[in-house]
């Protein structure tokens, strides 16, 4: 699938549903959901890497994360795995 298509793709079920769309990039899978978010966490390699960002940052578990606060989580995770951090 070329990038156009995935654009595409991306743009029409972005427009025409709120479910989110999947795209394979590599190794990562991007979740590009209405709300803006990158990764999914019911990934559980994701959810286990959420929960110890949470621990480290003095955050407790039952605490949601800031919109800010997901996207530094999502900057830090993309980096740590060698992906270009474009949020």
């Amino acid at each position: 699938m070329t990038r156009a298509e995935r654009q595409k793709l991306r743009k029409e079920q972005h427009t025409n549903s709120k479910k989110p769309v999947r795209v394979q990039r590599g190794a990562l899978i991007e979740y590009n959901y209405v709300h803006g978010y990158y990764l999914s966490l019911r990934d559980p390699e994701v959810r286990s890497a959420y929960e110890q960002w949470k621990t480290a940052k003095g955050i407790p578990q039952w605490c949601p994360l800031s919109d800010q606060q997901r996207r530094d989580f999502e900057r830090d995770y993309m980096r740590s795995k060698g992906k270009a951090a474009t949020v």
